[in-house]
């Protein structure tokens, strides 16, 4: 089972026996806690990657339980992004590859700009 998958069901046993908050303003509050905390243990002077890890996975779960309240499936949701985002970068490689160039031999700036006017040829995409 994936761990997409493993934490919907969770989600779903914890709210069947009343473990949930009642609307979608906990989750997100909770969301910003968690972003929060992934930051200070990405800038603190004692990082390490387990502490690391254990925040984003934090965030994760947030992220998905909110989506869940807004009666949303975050896997489908994850690949309408994961597809935008292939899009994009084939854009971007294409372009690139009209100016002789492949993304390693670009810089971030150029593939930056690229990636904006990918945004701006395709509007049902912009979100």
């Amino acid at each position: 089972m994936t761990a997409l998958r493993r934490t919907l069901r969770t989600i779903a046993n914890a709210k069947r026996v009343g473990f949930q908050w009642p609307d979608w303003s906990g989750p997100l509050k909770k969301v910003r806690e968690e972003l929060r905390e992934l930051e200070l243990e990405i800038r603190g002077r004692a990082k390490t990657k387990a502490r690391i890890s254990d925040e984003i996975g934090d965030l994760l779960f947030s992220v998905c339980n909110l989506a869940t309240l807004l009666e949303l499936n975050p896997e489908k949701s994850l690949n309408a992004t994961l597809d935008k985002f292939q899009s994009r970068f084939r854009f971007v490689a294409r372009e690139l590859k009209k100016k002789g160039k492949s993304p390693k031999q670009s810089t971030l700036k150029e593939m930056t700009a690229l990636w904006r006017k990918a945004k701006k040829s395709n509007p049902k995409s912009q979100r």
